[in-house]
């Protein structure tokens, strides 16, 4: 039966190296992709940033001392105007007309700006960096009346420790991302794969003729299952790549290192992640192999799956700003004990115990897809959905 399997299985992976769309879809887009989206994210992101601390801003100042402007230069470059204007990078700020610093009564500073403009919005933070940076002047100039200095009022000194293991510091954004778009890329790589080769089939005619042979219904079934896991562990690995890939570009966009992003992964990390993954796709391609051999139509399949893509969707968004959980009972959970192993493996600070149990909840769940699926073609129904 197993070897039957296995020639439905290579007759469908060559289909997919025959199709140059197909194969460059499934394993070379997502490689490229990845970095592009997340490349361009970075670039604009520090595109804007530099944009917004070259440019010079158009000021209405009312009543402000030389001493303020001069604070205020250091944080953007700005231009002096008398009229207020609707357009341009245009932002006002008013101090009182009469005030005295070296009293306790407060300043009251209002500043005008626009929140539809980006820079406008940049403009008002570098305003309130600069006013604050006054206020403390003033504060410092008062207090050296007394002998004293503005560290002497502050009786607390914050000295901030990381005592995350060093292999697991700077894993946030890495745990949080790669996760979810895993999931995403998982079911939607499994999808079109899986819909083409049970509904997809039965359209074109072709899975009538294979049910007829000598081979084993069974043996089809689970010879379609292992294609659909197979290419669609392939497509999330190169999509895993890809994202590491693009995730390093924001680094070094940011002016930031790669290595802030990309831990050191070690061997347990490395296997726990590639087994975490095949067991995923696992899950998905059996489950839409066993809807999509209920359909009789592509279109069909596509309303029976299209649920089950959301819910991927809103687990995913739902999981992706939870912190690792060390819940065995998590971990036992199909798929969203997965979600949190690769958030453990990524962050290295999972048990081997808790990736054995989420390896195992999703094979278990992907035998009794593939059981029933088996089950179905072995049964006249599957003909009853055929043409």
């Amino acid at each position: 039966m197993f070897k039957d399997s296995m020639i439905i299985f290579k007759k469908e992976m060559k289909n997919i190296f025959k199709d140059k769309r197909s194969f460059f879809s499934i394993i070379i887009l997502p490689f490229i992709l990845m970095p592009i989206i997340f490349g361009t994210i970075g670039f604009v992101s520090n595109s804007q940033e530099k944009g917004a601390q070259e440019t010079t801003y158009i000021l209405q100042i009312k009543n402000a001392p030389d001493e303020f402007k001069n604070i205020l230069s250091q944080f953007i470059k700005f231009e002096e105007t008398q009229s207020i204007s609707e357009e341009g990078n245009f932002a006002a700020l008013e101090f009182p007309q009469t005030y005295n610093t070296d009293s306790l009564e407060k300043i009251n500073v209002k500043v005008l700006f626009r929140s539809t403009s980006q820079k406008s919005s940049f403009a008002l933070g570098q305003i309130k960096a600069a006013l604050n940076a006054y206020q403390n002047l003033i504060l410092q100039k008062n207090l050296e009346k007394h002998d004293l200095s503005l560290d002497d009022l502050k009786p607390i000194n914050i000295s901030e420790v990381d005592i995350a293991p060093k292999e697991s510091q700077g894993t946030q954004f890495l745990s949080m991302m790669v996760p979810y778009m895993l999931l995403i890329y998982i079911f939607a790589g499994a999808m079109g794969i899986g819909m083409d080769t049970t509904s997809g089939e039965k359209e074109r005619g072709g899975l009538a003729a294979l049910l007829v042979n000598q081979v084993s219904r069974t043996s089809i079934a689970i010879g379609k299952i292992l294609y659909v896991i197979v290419t669609g562990l392939l497509n999330s690995v190169s999509t895993f790549g890809g994202l590491i890939v693009g995730i390093s570009l924001i680094g070094n966009f940011s002016g930031g290192s790669s290595e802030l992003y990309i831990p050191a992964f070690s061997a347990f990390s490395i296997l726990g992640l590639l087994f975490t993954i095949l067991s995923m796709s696992a899950v998905a391609a059996s489950m839409i192999i066993l809807m999509g051999s209920f359909a009789r139509n592509v279109k069909e399949a596509s309303g029976y799956i299209m649920p089950v893509y959301i819910i991927a969707i809103v687990v995913g968004v739902a999981t992706m700003n939870m912190d690792f959980t060390s819940s065995i009972g998590i971990s036992v959970i199909p798929l969203i004990g997965s979600v949190f192993s690769l958030k453990g493996l990524l962050s290295n600070q999972i048990s081997l115990l808790q990736v054995l149990l989420s390896i195992f909840s999703n094979f278990a769940v992907s035998f009794l897809f593939a059981y029933v699926t088996a089950k179905l073609f072995n049964s006249e129904k599957i003909m009853n959905t055929v043409g």
